[in-house]
């Protein structure tokens, strides 16, 4: 994945070979070489704060713990994977549920 930001967008490039492997799936064999995403977003920092603004809107609230508690969550469980501390089966038991993978 490449994300790069633009005035007013950002753009996401995927290469569908790597993201397949990360999914543990096979690839088409008609699929595209990369997939790209451009988003009417921009990244706005504030100090140690980092704000994701859509669509040029400033945020009117701030995020609801409800979304952000388990993006975290996710985020802590991907760098555990990814860092192969466990795998998808393990995590899956340690958090109560099961994996079918």
């Amino acid at each position: 994945m490449r994300p790069a930001q633009r005035t007013g967008e950002i753009v996401i490039t995927l290469d569908s070979q790597g993201l397949a492997t990360l999914l543990n799936v096979g690839r088409h064999p008609d699929a595209v070489d990369t997939i790209t995403h451009v988003i009417d977003a921009e990244v706005a920092r504030r100090g140690r704060a980092v704000r994701l603004i859509q669509g040029g809107q400033q945020p009117t609230q701030p995020p609801s713990a409800s979304l952000t508690s388990p993006l975290i969550q996710a985020r802590h469980w991907w760098t555990e994977l990814r860092a192969g501390k466990f795998d998808n089966t393990t995590l899956a038991a340690r958090e109560g549920g099961t994996y079918h993978g």
